[in-house]
């Protein structure tokens, strides 16, 4: 078990990270966009939450941890959503490259867990990944199906490789609280008349808010 001063340092890293990732995404939809976000207040605040949420959640994880992998996996997941959610949010884009990081780092770790722990665990590890990451695909189609496009392909590609990741048990409870706080919005808009039913929702802030309900509950 790690202990405070550790933890604070190690979070206080996370909360860095996780404020640069906002503020390079933010930059990059600039150079895409004629309404960049520098030019809108409200968008010099989102790096501090970011960083706020992060490290909140790196602490609470890096406390709670059985190897220092698990920790870089579910933080990993936490910064590519950061990504998700701001390209989604502008332009209702999720760029395939998000997905292919967390696959990516994921086999990365395989490899050095395979050099640490040997082969046996190595295996165990890449069939539960495979496991979640196949799990998460086909429950996110059949969604997919029944809400008529609602959860959008770029949505799919998240949560499958999340659950490459992070498992299936993480992406299971993350699209439960993605699920309900959709709802709660949805209805708090159409209440406020600032929506109408046929009306487009963006999903990435949902799938970001859940992941993070997730980590903070230990749903993983």
């Amino acid at each position: 078990m790690p202990n405070s001063t550790q933890n604070i340092l190690v979070s206080i890293t996370a909360m860095l990270v996780s404020a640069s990732i906002a503020v390079v995404a933010a930059n990059s939809i600039n150079k895409k966009t004629e309404n960049p976000y520098n030019k809108q207040i409200r968008w010099i605040y989102l790096p501090l939450f970011f960083a706020v949420v992060g490290f909140s959640l790196s602490y609470r994880i890096y406390g709670n941890i059985n190897t220092i992998f698990a920790y870089i996996e579910l933080m990993f997941g936490y910064f590519a959503l950061i990504v998700a959610v701001i390209w989604d949010y502008k332009i209702k884009l999720i760029p395939n490259y998000i997905s292919l990081s967390l696959i990516i780092t994921r086999i990365l770790i395989f490899f050095v867990e395979w050099v640490l722990s040997g082969m046996d665990v190595a295996v165990a590890y890449i069939i539960t990944a495979l496991i979640g990451g196949m799990a998460s695909l086909c429950v996110l189609i059949i969604c997919n199906k029944l809400s008529k496009g609602g959860i959008g392909y770029g949505d799919i590609k998240i949560f499958a490789s999340l659950g490459f990741m992070c498992g299936f048990y993480a992406v299971a409870s993350t699209l439960v609280f993605a699920m309900l706080s959709c709802t709660v919005s949805i209805i708090a808009l159409l209440v406020a008349k600032k929506k109408k039913v046929k009306d487009e929702i963006v999903f990435a802030p949902f799938i970001y808010i859940g992941y993070s309900l997730s980590l903070l509950f230990m749903l993983y």
